[in-house]
């Protein structure tokens, strides 16, 4: 379950913390990588929606000791003007990116990344009630932004795929500078937060590949989780559905790194009218079909 706390609660401005819940004296450098460039992403992209003469720093200050408490500081300049220039109205304007982030974020959630049941608009901005027949009142920034603007579905969705695929990462929060939650997600909701926005991919359809051959980089053995794979030479992420695989794992049938596995894969595309051509966006594995162990490939040569 998402909490999203009363705004008036917390101290907004345009500091704001990322907290990355566990039992955590390190992290994966890939993990904090990734979600750092994906959020920078997503920040950069609200910025642009709001206001294109500006742009927009995000700074990182100084790790907290003992946790990964991280503190980022957004500071807005006009294109034209000299950096560092601050002002009452840009501090304000930063704040409202924070706080369009963190309510994408928890749309995101609310619909986990379905088509809305209904859609009410009002001074207030947009009531959404989703297919489980809850609502939610989101603001007329985060309803359009996310209705619209792929860049943003795609950083979230990817930054949380990155966050689900890290075992160690038991939840996530954005805080205020006083560490009062703005957001808090535990891990069993990254799942739909990384699946895509239905109703910005309207152009999408499926195709099955039907001897597809995987390379495993990561396998994961719980079936809520994402692998992690080559396939023709780029390097893929996928979940595994097919059940007769796992109970061959639970009869003591074991993978490697370097193994490769020929499988039905089914690949989401999306149409993309700036280039008229489709590009994948996902997939998932419907059926392993052969396991082939890294020694016998290397005994074909």
């Amino acid at each position: 379950m998402y909490m999203v706390e009363n705004i008036k609660d917390v101290t907004v401005d345009n500091e704001f913390k990322v907290k990355f819940d566990g039992e955590l004296h390190e992290i994966d450098a890939n993990t904090f990588v990734n979600y750092l460039i994906h959020l920078n992403s997503i920040i950069q992209e609200v910025n642009r929606e709001l206001k294109p003469e500006t742009k927009i720093d995000v700074k990182i200050k100084a790790l907290e000791r003992g946790s990964f408490l991280v503190h980022i500081e957004l500071i807005r300049n006009l294109i034209s003007s000299v950096p560092g220039l601050f002002n009452s109205a840009n501090l304000t304007d930063a704040a409202s990116i924070v706080a369009i982030v963190s309510g994408l974020y928890n749309l995101k959630q609310f619909l986990a990344g379905k088509k809305p049941a209904q859609e009410t608009a009002s001074n207030n901005g947009v009531t959404i009630q989703n297919q489980n027949g809850g609502t939610l009142t989101v603001t007329n920034h985060v309803y359009n932004i996310y209705t619209t603007n792929f860049t943003v579905n795609e950083a979230i969705s990817k930054s949380f795929q990155t966050l689900e695929n890290d075992e160690s990462i038991a939840g996530f929060s954005i805080t205020d500078v006083e560490e009062k939650p703005i957001i808090t997600i535990p891990r069993e909701d990254f799942s739909a937060l990384s699946e895509p926005n239905q109703i910005i991919e309207k152009d999408t359809d499926t195709i099955d590949v039907p001897d597809a051959k995987l390379s495993i980089i990561k396998l994961s053995f719980d079936p809520k989780l994402k692998s992690d794979f080559y396939y023709e030479g780029r390097k893929i992420t996928a979940k595994v559905i097919d059940q007769t695989f796992y109970r061959s794992i639970d009869q003591g049938r074991s993978f490697s790194k370097g193994d490769s596995l020929v499988v039905v894969l089914k690949i989401k595309r999306v149409f993309d009218q700036s280039v008229n051509h489709y590009i994948h966006k996902g997939y998932e594995v419907v059926e392993v079909i052969q396991h082939i162990p890294r020694e016998q490939q290397q005994n074909l040569f």
